[in-house]
């Protein structure tokens, strides 16, 4: 006897290039500017790849050179992780560093840099979509959907990015 299990799929759209970030021209600490994204999207903005990167860097609107705080930040020892829980993976440091001295991070021209988060500057908030599928698949045939039509079926980390 054949068991088949049903899955209701839960597709993200957001861990490809098509994430959706916002700009924020308000000047917060670091908290207050993850405070903000999660209140009004999702977090702080979040970078897996040089795609991503070049996305950031679209969404800046002014266009001078100022600081702008992304979902980065130091969790130990040269270990970094983003607002979300999740590891940083892919890294973007600007020249000499990080420098060891500060735990937050803000973009400038492209690049990262580590900074003290009690500064306050412009951010930018990511906005991650998930879309319920209502139609009972087995696993695979869930897997298979989602990575036509969207991107992939939604993977959590841990508890808290449940």
């Amino acid at each position: 006897m054949k068991s088949i299990k049903a899955f209701t799929a839960l597709c993200s759209v957001s861990e490809c290039v098509q994430r959706q970030y916002h700009f924020i021209n308000e000047n917060k600490t670091w908290t207050e500017a993850q405070r903000y994204c999660r209140e009004k999207y999702t977090d702080l903005a979040t970078a897996d790849n040089m795609s991503d990167m070049n996305e950031l860097k679209k969404r800046v609107t002014d266009g001078s050179f100022q600081y702008i705080w992304i979902g980065l930040q130091r969790t130990g020892h040269d270990e970094w992780q983003w607002s979300s829980g999740e590891p940083a993976l892919y890294l973007n440091w600007g020249d000499q560093q990080p420098d060891g001295r500060d735990d937050c991070v803000f973009i400038l021209n492209g690049q990262w840099h580590d900074y003290r988060c009690i500064n306050t500057q412009p951010f930018i908030c990511k906005n991650n979509k998930l879309i319920v599928i209502k139609e009972n698949r087995t696993w695979s045939e869930a897997l298979r959907y989602c990575r036509q039509n969207h991107v992939d079926l939604v993977s959590v980390h841990s508890e808290d990015s449940a």
